[in-house]
């Protein structure tokens, strides 16, 4: 990494309203003549659709912004059982209410259940019919839906908001977590393709040995498939295992079968301070730039590209105090294969962007409760780098 002192360039693409609508992301050529790299244009709330615990999605009154907290609000509980051959629901699960992801038939991949006592997945994939269960307790806002995208463009992304609050307590130390993120993706149901963003996990309770670091960090990341369990060569009975499989695969499964995730990270300390206007909300930003030192050229197939990555405040766009501008080195080559458009000169990516506030039960237990202050996450704006 590169620290600088003096943050990159603000410099914004102003939304045409048409019609009553925005146009999300002007053609290239007449917004680079306009705007140079990076340029940042946001996403629209109105192009959000909000997703609860519940088998449908309900509005959020979200002023100022997009907020999602614990306690959580009312939420609809599940009492149905699981049909025959499906797995068993989550305590209060519910189902992918996003349209053309509600069964595994309609995903990319064969899925296999994980079963944490004998730490191996199933030998046979989740039937077709099966609907698509959310883990227990899931809010999240996307412009995947019918109001929304996808849309091209995206070379970085950027978001004004906060993450705060602690847990008290939970059911599993070693695999229950609260996930707070905003981040980009490419494929509607989030299953596979390409990620990139924020997030900050809680795993541990408040004042408990190693919990204080967790609760003070964010972490900025690029992912590929970074929902699908990753390959075990030779677990099982006497195959390969994963918990994405292509559709077509027969057994015994090869590394080139599975979807296995990737997931770098880069820690970056959540300012203590408070901004110019006296509060907790800052800008994040991250966005590709050309590796001058071409650290990963990947067998030379690319000259090699980093993340610039820096926390401003929202009002002045100073560095946050006590932070510096990051340049990250994209070391992971099956990701830069899988986003050649994502490069300063590319066209970018063409996806989706969401905002999720998630607790994730890794057995049987009682999940995880909020602390004081209870957890919280706001994103006021979001933006994508173009």
């Amino acid at each position: 990494m590169s620290p600088t002192t003096v943050p990159a360039r603000r410099a914004h693409l102003l939304l045409t309203l048409l019609a009553g609508c925005f146009l999300f992301f002007a053609a290239a050529g007449a917004a680079s003549a306009q705007c140079p790299y990076p340029c940042w244009s946001e996403v629209t709330k109105d192009h959000f659709t909000f997703h609860y615990n519940s088998p449908s999605f309900v509005s959020e009154p979200s002023s100022p912004g997009i907020n999602f907290y614990l306690p959580m609000p009312p939420e609809t509980a599940r009492t149905d059982s699981a049909s025959s051959g499906c797995p068993a629901n989550t305590p209060d699960g519910s189902y992918m209410t996003l349209s053309g992801c509600q069964t595994y038939g309609d995903l990319i991949d064969n899925h296999y259940v994980y079963n944490f006592a004998t730490n191996s997945y199933s030998t046979t994939p989740i039937p077709y019919s099966c609907p698509v269960d959310e883990p227990p307790q899931t809010y999240y806002a996307t412009d995947s839906g019918a109001l929304g995208g996808p849309y091209g463009g995206w070379k970085g992304i950027a978001f004004r908001g906060s993450f705060s609050g602690v847990i008290s307590a939970t059911g599993d130390a070693s695999n229950n977590y609260l996930t707070q993120a905003v981040f980009f993706y490419s494929e509607r149901c989030f299953e596979v393709g390409t990620e990139f963003g924020f997030y900050r996990r809680l795993k541990l309770p408040h004042g408990t040995m190693d919990a204080d670091g967790p609760e003070k960090t964010i972490y900025f990341y690029y992912a590929l498939n970074s929902n699908c369990g990753g390959f075990q060569p030779g677990s099982g009975p006497g195959q390969g295992q994963a918990g994405c499989v292509h559709k077509g695969a027969v057994a015994p499964f090869s590394p080139s079968d599975s979807d296995s995730p990737t997931y770098p990270v880069l820690a970056i300390t959540i300012p203590t301070a408070l901004n110019s206007h006296s509060g907790s909300d800052w800008l994040y930003e991250a966005w590709v730039v050309a590796d001058p030192n071409h650290t990963y050229t990947c067998g030379g197939s690319t000259a090699g590209y980093s993340w610039e990555v820096q926390v401003l405040d929202p009002y002045d766009f100073s560095l946050a105090p006590g932070s510096s501008v990051q340049t990250w080195p994209i070391s992971d080559c099956s990701f830069l294969a899988a986003a050649s458009d994502l490069t300063p000169q590319g066209a970018g990516l063409t996806g989706y962007a969401a905002i999720t506030h998630q607790i994730s039960i890794g057995s049987n237990n009682w999940g995880i409760l909020g602390g004081s202050p209870a957890p919280n996450v706001t994103g006021y704006n979001i933006w994508a780098a173009k």
